[in-house]
């Protein structure tokens, strides 16, 4: 039997390597006879179309090969978040998108690596859905033993966004889609027990 993953990957390649054949293809006709072509808009529509496709199969290649952290461990969720705010910065303001992260005192249990990709990948798709510019805030708050992740502006990115969910879960989160299908995601407190 073929491991999900495997078949996964064969599909994404069956699929991709034809399609760069055609982008590769668009793009000769576009360079050596654009006076030749009756619409060289509807071929560079579909080039902007192949590079979407190619990028929505890639996330959904992430998406299914998302495993559960092997353990948990205690981390300092707002110095994680803090650290990738930081990070992507630079790219923020040439969207001039301000990335801001509410202070507060997070001792998580998570699986840092993913933790830290799923915070990668939710800004990343924030900042991608503010073209005119904005503000992004987000944070940990406390909800009983628990600490929710807090997002400012909602966003709902397709499938970016649904990668992030799950790398979030993956990291240890339990997530959940609330009635007005905006999503919520809780870390547990890391315990006294943990901490010393």
């Amino acid at each position: 039997m073929t491991e999900p993953h495997t078949l996964l990957d064969e599909t994404f390649h069956a699929l991709a390597q034809p399609l760069m054949a055609l982008r590769a293809t668009v793009e000769l006709g576009l360079a050596e006879a654009p006076s030749k072509l009756d619409a060289p808009q509807v071929l560079g529509e579909c080039l902007r179309l192949l590079d979407q496709l190619t990028d929505q199969m890639s996330i959904m290649r992430e998406i299914a090969s998302v495993e559960d952290a092997p353990s948990l461990e205690s981390r300092d969720g707002d110095a994680i978040l803090r650290g990738c705010a930081d990070e992507m910065a630079t790219v923020a303001q040439e969207y001039g998108v301000a990335i801001h992260v509410d202070a507060s005192v997070t001792m998580i249990e998570c699986d840092e690596p993913t933790f830290r990709r799923a915070a990668f990948v939710l800004l990343d798709a924030m900042i991608a859905a503010m073209p005119h510019g904005g503000e992004i805030r987000l944070g940990l708050i406390e909800d009983g033993d628990c600490l929710q992740l807090v997002v400012s502006p909602e966003t709902r990115a397709g499938l970016r966004h649904k990668l992030c969910w799950k790398l979030m879960q993956a990291a240890g989160g339990s997530a959940k889609t609330c009635a007005d299908g905006s999503t919520s995601v809780m870390f547990r407190k890391a315990s006294c027990r943990q901490l010393q």
